[in-house]
């Protein structure tokens, strides 16, 4: 079961979800429904619902398959996760020393702290 934690959190939160909305539509009253009926209105049929959210997430997960891959290759997504790295190194280098007691230095300039020190 240890292999399998992330896989069942996703079914219960679905479930959650798919659950919730239900008794939400099945507890409102009939004037606060809307107009279009696709899901059950007063009577909600949680197929329905299940379905149209699974295909909603899907087309979603397609479309950023998409989008990732055309507009950011291979290349070009490596590159930006090294430059995030090192940013993120030296933001945290920074933040380590202390970067609101900096002090001027005599000649009036800041000193910063790069990777090598």
């Amino acid at each position: 079961w240890k292999t399998n934690n992330a896989f069942g959190r996703f079914i219960l939160l679905t479930y959650n979800l798919t659950v919730l909305y239900s008794w939400t539509m099945a507890n409102k009253q009939v004037e606060d429904l809307p107009d279009y009926d696709d899901e059950g209105g007063d009577h909600p049929i949680i197929f329905e619902i299940a379905f149209h959210r699974f295909l909603g997430v899907s087309f979603g997960v397609i479309w950023a398959v998409i989008i990732t891959m055309s507009l950011f290759p291979n290349s070009a997504r490596s590159r930006i996760r090294r430059g995030l790295s090192i940013l993120w190194l030296r933001m945290g280098i920074i933040w380590h020393s202390g970067p609101l007691a900096y002090e001027v230095v005599e000649n009036n300039e800041y000193q910063l702290i790069g990777i090598r020190d």
